[in-house]
């Protein structure tokens, strides 16, 4: 079991009304049970979509580095919805 801890800066911005971005980037603390803290650095970007007054949309995708380089293999992506009471 571990834990992470992200100091990212950031944009959000809209395409229109409906659609809107944002994309972050910065440092990441990085806990693993048992083992000292890696520094690492991590991104996300995602977009999200007013489907209605109350439904939203969105995807986002993520990856961090991994110890002192990129290998490029590292993404997550998730799609999800919001309701709204």
């Amino acid at each position: 079991m571990g834990s992470m801890v992200e100091f990212h800066i950031g944009y959000r911005g809209k395409f229109n009304d409906n659609i809107s971005y944002f994309y972050q980037f910065g440092p990441s603390v990085v806990s693993e049970s048992g083992l000292q803290d890696e520094r690492e650095t991590s991104a996300k970007a995602g977009i999200s979509v007013d489907i209605s007054e109350r439904i939203n949309a969105y995807w986002e995708i993520w990856t961090i580095t991994d110890g002192l380089g990129y290998d490029g293999s590292q993404f997550t992506s998730k799609v999800g919805a919001s309701i709204s009471f």
